[in-house]
């Protein structure tokens, strides 16, 4: 009967690998996986175009007002973003007047199509 408390046989160390084994791969050989996907990147995207400034409009309601409509837009205490051009000089001019709305004009970056 085999001793239980006995340490497992130990592999000698010039002995041969089983012959289904397969070789170590070559690290040296290959692309490192960030340098092959950022070659890839590179010629697989074209670049980016620059970006542009957009003027923006961004309006929500003083604490205490829930929901208000101005101008033809409904605006609550989430701040709500307007591009510029969707608003006539008139409708702007409301926003500004109106005590219970806070509207403050802004750029923001947009890429270019």
């Amino acid at each position: 009967m085999a001793n239980p408390k006995a340490p497992a046989a130990k592999p000698q160390a010039n002995a041969k690998p089983p012959a289904n084994a397969k070789p170590p791969a070559k690290s040296a050989a290959r692309k490192p996986a960030a340098a092959k996907t950022a070659a890839s990147k590179a010629t697989d995207t074209p670049p980016t175009p620059p970006a542009t400034e957009q003027a923006v409009v961004v309006v929500h309601t003083r604490r205490g007002v829930t929901t208000l409509r101005r101008a033809g837009q409904r605006f609550t205490r989430q701040p709500s973003t307007l591009c510029r051009t969707t608003l006539s000089d008139e409708q702007l001019a409301a926003l500004h007047k109106e005590p219970r709305l806070v509207v403050s004009e802004t750029t923001r970056q947009v890429e270019a199509k």
